[in-house]
């Protein structure tokens, strides 16, 4: 059986793929994390590094247990800038490009500060920051706008790291995306090819996580940033090594349960999803 292989195009999912598109009958396509939902509602790949809010609104039929991105602390790529303090804030510009991010901001605003902004989606620019009050940009981007925030901007800004945000409040860490099985991939699968499927994905973990200097190295020759927009392979290597976190075991899944009841909780979310989960860990 061909397996397809769907991921976001971020720096944080390289630890991951590393090597999977060169696996005998895998093909691997990046995408933006607001595209992966429709690729496993339409059967286009049998496996996602989906993002967890879009699980838990109902996309895929189970979770992957072993490999997800995840924070237990600051995540240094997923931030609120705001101009003043987040419950004085009326407009906050929303990166379209994942609806995890904008739902933990949503109800980090309400829990935390009891504010409930217009949240307006859209493609935060770095040459344009001036032009809000409030800033959620992610990934690559989050990046960009940390730097500019701090040497090109005419205001001062406040800077809210939401993995922060949460770790310090809830004491769980949080999970940003995990591998998810799309429901025609389970229906036509055996056990076995299942479990092909998770040895796969496990071992491209093991091999990303053990290789960060490599990727660090690929990474900076590609262009792409570290921790605070820095581009050096010192700041790509914290990034991969120490703001993110590529486990998905029992603290996670507990976090992800704690988000979907605080989803739930502000009606993000029309009702609890159950986790299902291959081979233990479920609710």
């Amino acid at each position: 059986m061909q397996l397809r292989v769907a991921a976001v195009s971020f720096l944080n999912t390289w630890p991951l793929i590393a090597g999977l598109a060169d696996e005998p009958g895998v093909s691997v396509v990046t995408t933006l994390p607001s595209a992966l939902p429709q690729l496993l509602e339409d059967d286009a790949a049998d496996v996602a590094l989906l993002p967890v809010f879009a699980y838990l609104a109902g996309t895929g039929a189970a979770l992957v247990p072993g490999a997800g991105i995840g924070a237990r602390g600051p995540v240094d790529s997923v931030k609120l800038f705001a101009r003043r303090p987040p419950r004085g804030l009326e407009t906050i510009l929303v990166d379209r490009g994942s609806r995890t991010s904008v739902a933990l901001l949503d109800v980090l605003l309400r829990e935390q500060w009891g504010a409930t902004p217009t949240l307006r989606s859209g493609r935060p620019r770095p040459g344009e920051i001036d032009d809000h009050e409030g800033i959620l940009a992610i990934g690559d981007v989050c990046f960009a706008v940390d730097r500019a925030t701090r040497t090109a901007s005419a205001h001062r800004w406040r800077t809210h790291d939401l993995g922060d945000l949460w770790f310090a409040t809830t004491g769980l860490p949080f999970v940003f995306a995990a591998w998810t099985l799309g429901q025609g991939f389970v229906a036509r699968s055996t056990a076995a090819e299942r479990a092909r499927l998770a040895d796969l994905l496990a071992a491209a973990r093991a091999r990303g996580t053990a290789d960060i200097d490599a990727l660090a190295g690929r990474a900076l020759a590609a262009g792409k940033c570290g921790v605070g927009g820095d581009a050096s392979r010192d700041a790509i290597c914290y990034y991969l090594r120490n703001s993110l976190h590529f486990d998905l075991g029992p603290d996670e899944f507990q976090g992800i349960r704690y988000f979907r009841g605080l989803c739930a909780r502000h009606g993000l979310l029309d009702a609890a999803r159950p986790l299902t989960v291959l081979g233990p860990g479920g609710d």
